[in-house]
């Protein structure tokens, strides 16, 4: 009876164990067309965002130029006006339109992050308690509203001033705006996928967002043939995707719940909040509330950022970073007016641009992360120092260029030598993130969020108040901007050059980083860095 039972338990025994295997392969396979079908609805998210913006970008330039110029020349000279009430471009290229078209794109740099500078954490608070989904698609609907309110407002200026633009970039009080999607589309990521599959997800999704860069540029000026509305009307009209995709996306809040189940608790303890998460009530769903707690953060974050002055200096680089961001924009307004090209002739050096960054990506940093490591035994920290030197060299060298540029061939030899430098803020923010303890990480990534934030409002005016002193003073120094750039960035440059690593701060981090060599650090986030950098420059 005994061989018996042993016999057929010999036999069940494999059954069970292969039902068992394929029902955990099966569950694997689930995982793995979930974490897919994730990774591309945010990759043709951000794609489509930035397809609409770029596509947009000299179309929109070129409309609100003609509409100064019509405006000017109806006082100066009513002769250069055709019947269909348009000057010819040539025309245009002179101070009086460039410079209300400088501080009408100043403008609208600084009213579109004003929102997030005050309604990250709250909005941010409200995606870790009802989820990441319906703000995402809340953020999407009003970016799609606002595209269409300003291709209204471009439509009729004779009924609506062009600066009410600015009031339609507020609108980003409704969801938070950039600052808000970029950490959603983060968040997200971090709930799907473990530490090692970031960084490949990031990097694809980077890769993968700078291809509109490459050939919407090409499609923009070979439309604007015809007429700027063209690409314009299906710039406003793809914003309607996202949105769309926005709600396709699962909810992933409770997949990182499943993964932490105390987060809220650990999170309230780290912040230094001793109300228990359980115990919340309508007082905490106040702005009254979160208004107090944010004072709070604010005072507790500089304290903390200035417990290591190496930290407090990388954060003003941050702001020093954001003008390079505000520059780029400037490009197509500033090779049209210097060296008389049509906006549609002029964006597409961007594409040049954009395929320079993407070979960088793909083929220059990683192989040199992984040599600097295995060839030269420098460790994480050395090695990001290095790097980010290097690239703020090429911000440096860049804009000098660009300022004394002769011809348009020299001015595309400074986008060049800028897209070079394309891992600078990933690379700050990896060197500040191995100099702080792992428990305030998330206290320095909302600090640099919110000195992304102020960079990129105060330099949007300030590089517009340079380009109108430019062309006033005449000849050369249009390139105003970008030399006032140049020394800012050389600046930041010396200050790397000053900031030293300690001895004793090789520590596990940096150790674990060694013996893998050939790896970027899970720890490590360039790559999301980028992303976030991106979505802020392109995101209308």
């Amino acid at each position: 009876m005994t061989d018996v039972h042993h016999e057929l338990s010999d036999e069940r025994t494999p059954l069970l164990s292969t039902a068992r295997d394929n029902r955990t392969d099966a569950l694997s396979a689930r995982n793995q067309n979930f974490k897919l079908y994730v990774s591309v609805m945010l990759a043709a998210f951000v794609v489509v965002i930035n397809f609409g913006e770029i596509i947009q970008l000299a179309p929109q330039t070129r409309v609100m130029e003609s509409i100064y110029c019509r405006e000017y020349y109806k006082e100066v000279d009513p002769s250069l006006i055709d019947e269909h009430g348009n000057v010819p471009e040539r025309y245009c290229k002179i101070d009086p339109v460039q410079s209300n078209v400088a501080y009408l794109i100043g403008g609208v740099w600084f009213f579109q992050f004003l929102p997030g500078l005050f309604l990250a954490l709250p909005y941010g608070a409200l995606a870790d308690k009802y989820g990441r989904k319906w703000i995402l698609a809340l953020n999407a609907i009003v970016a799609f509203l606002q595209n269409i309110a300003v291709y209204i407002i471009l439509a009729y200026p004779h009924i609506f001033p062009l600066q009410l633009i600015w009031l339609v970039s507020v609108g980003a009080v409704f969801g938070g705006g950039n600052v808000v999607i970029t950490a959603l589309v983060f968040a997200i990521i971090a709930d799907v996928f473990t530490e090692a599959e970031r960084t490949n997800v990031f990097f694809w999704l980077v890769s993968a967002y700078l291809l509109p860069d490459v050939f919407a540029p090409f499609l923009s000026s070979f439309l604007m043939r015809w007429s700027p509305w063209l690409p314009m009307s299906i710039g406003v009209a793809s914003y309607m995707i996202p949105v769309i995709i926005a709600i396709m996306l699962p909810e992933t809040l409770s997949i990182l719940e499943e993964k932490l189940g105390h987060t809220k608790h650990m999170l309230n303890e780290i912040q230094g909040d001793d109300t228990p998460a359980e115990d919340s009530n309508e007082e905490h769903n106040t702005w009254t509330h979160w208004a107090r707690r944010g004072l709070n953060w604010i005072y507790d974050s500089v304290y903390f950022a200035f417990t290591d002055l190496r930290v407090a200096f990388l954060l003003g680089a941050f702001v020093i970073y954001t003008q390079g961001l505000i520059s780029i924009r400037m490009v197509l307004q500033y090779i049209s007016t210097r060296y008389h090209w049509t906006y549609a002739q002029a964006q597409v050096l961007r594409s040049v641009q954009a395929t320079i960054k993407i070979v960088v990506n793909l083929a220059v940093l990683p192989p040199l992360s992984k040599w600097l490591m295995e060839k030269r035994n420098l460790s994480s920290k050395s090695k990001d120092l290095y790097m980010a030197r290097a690239c703020f060299i090429c911000y440096c060298l860049s804009w000098f260029v660009e300022a004394i540029a002769p011809n348009v061939i020299i001015a595309t030899l400074g986008l060049a030598i800028y897209a070079l430098g394309n891992a600078g803020s990933a690379l700050i923010r990896s060197l500040a993130t191995s100099l702080v303890e792992p428990h305030h990480i998330g206290r320095l990534y909302g600090l640099i969020s919110i000195m992304e934030s102020i960079g990129l409002m105060l330099w949007g005016p300030w590089l517009a108040f340079l380009f109108h002193a430019g062309m006033k003073m005449g000849g050369g120094w249009i390139g105003l901007p970008y030399l006032i750039s140049s020394l800012f960035y050389g600046i930041a440059v010396l200050g790397l050059f000053f900031l030293r690593l300690r001895p004793g701060e090789v520590g596990d981090r940096d150790r674990g980083d060694e013996e893998g060599r050939g790896e970027v650090s899970s720890s490590s986030p360039a790559t999301s860095t980028t992303i976030v950098v991106e979505q802020q420059q392109h995101i209308s």
